[in-house]
Order: C-alpha cells, then structure tokens, then sequence
C-alpha cells in the first residue's frame, strides 16, 4: 500500500504502512480453508510449516476486494464454488508485525470444496479443511498457526455471537508472535 493509512483506536494513532487481506473461509460444521506456508518472512511473521488462512498483500491501486479475487487465483483455487465476495464480512484488522496490517474477512459456504493451489505454488501447499476447535485448543507459541489466525477464528467466533450487531475487532499485536531471534537462526 504507497499511501500510509491510519486507524484511531482509543486515542491512539496506528500506522497501515503495508496491507494485506486474509480469507476466512468457514462452512456451516466450522471447518476453514488453510494452508501451509512454504517460506520464512520476517516483516509478516511468518515461518516455513505454519498452517494459515489464505493471506495477500495489497498492491498499489489495489483494493481490498481486488486483492480477494487475486488471492484465490494466486494463493488456492477452489472448484466448484461461487465466492461470496458479495457477502463477505469484515472480521478484524490485525497489526502482524510493526505497521504491517492484515484486514481478515469471513467468508461463508455451505460445505468444504475441493481447493488447489494457485499460481503462486512456491508460497504456500497443502489446502486442508481445518476445525476451528484445533485452532482454539492449540498453544499459541507453538508455531502450529500463522500470527493472525487465532485473532481471525476469534472474530468469528464473536460475529456469530451476534451477526447484526457486530463491530470488526483492531488487534494491536498478535498472540504466537514469532520473536526476531527465530528469524535469526533461520536466516529469513
């Protein structure tokens, strides 16, 4: 993202200086569309191993919606399903990594589908359908999940409390933030 975007929460002014979206793809059995991730990023926390939900940078002059469609060409396909993009929902923003921004969005469909990897096949492998339940019951600095992604199922999990009356959730900082000193011993 060129331009820096900021968000005001309780008087404090945070910094968007990078954006990307993630796509919580939920069907009705609580089940979501991962990924596992195939390279080490420090700027977004990332490491090789890691299951998350598909996640995208947002180019310049790209919009959230734009940034969607192209992470379902680039990151994982799926066959045989109309994306909601129509009705997809805000979940939260999550701060990743200092400045570093990811905007989580539900998706919902009636049941798992079969989902291939994009074009993008260096980036991330192996799509599964995974429980919610796992996420919830893993240990957060087990690395087992992508930073973001337990803030992403909780968001949801307080959207179905009240679907009509919820407000998309700012996360400062994630939990299983990934230290810099991992980063150093894996050269990333």
């Amino acid at each position: 993202m060129g331009v820096e975007a900021r968000i005001k929460q309780n008087e404090e002014v945070i910094t968007e200086s990078v954006v990307g979206v993630g796509a919580l793809l939920v069907t009705p059995d609580l089940k979501f569309l991962t990924v596992q991730e195939l390279e080490n990023k420090r700027s977004t926390g990332k490491i090789a191993g890691m299951r998350t939900a598909p996640m995208e940078t947002v180019v310049d002059g790209e919009s959230d919606d734009d940034a969607l469609k192209r992470l379902f060409q680039e990151e994982v396909v799926l066959d045989e399903a109309e994306l909601p993009l129509d009705k997809k929902v805000l979940l939260c923003k999550i701060q990743l990594t200092k400045g570093v921004w990811l905007h989580g969005y539900l998706l919902q469909i009636e049941r798992p589908v079969l989902a291939v990897i994009g074009t993008e096949n260096h980036e991330v492998s192996d799509p599964l359908w995974t429980s919610i339940e796992e996420v919830l019951h893993s240990n957060p600095d087990n690395r087992q999940f992508r930073p973001g992604v337990r803030e992403l199922v909780f968001s949801y999990l307080n959207f179905l409390k009240s679907p009509e009356n919820f407000s998309p959730h700012i996360y400062p900082q994630t939990q299983g933030q990934v230290p810099d000193e991992a980063f150093v011993s894996l050269r990333a």
